[in-house]
């Protein structure tokens, strides 16, 4: 049996920084689903956002001490 080739692409963090980058990265993943075969994509969070919920959440637990 053959296993058709799975790409896998993450994008996210300072590869998205904004509205400009996120419009790159469709393109880029548009371009490469034109290509065929499977492809899963990982998004992770906005640059910058991963550390203003480690901030939130230090302060939410501040307040229940």
């Amino acid at each position: 049996m053959k296993v058709p080739r799975l790409t896998v692409v993450k994008v996210g963090g300072s590869l998205l920084a904004g509205a400009d980058d996120l419009q790159r990265a469709a393109a880029a993943l548009t371009e490469r689903r034109r290509e065929g075969g499977p492809m899963l994509v990982v998004a992770s969070a906005l640059q910058g956002v991963t550390d203003l919920l480690d901030r939130r959440a230090f302060d939410a637990a501040d307040l229940l001490k």
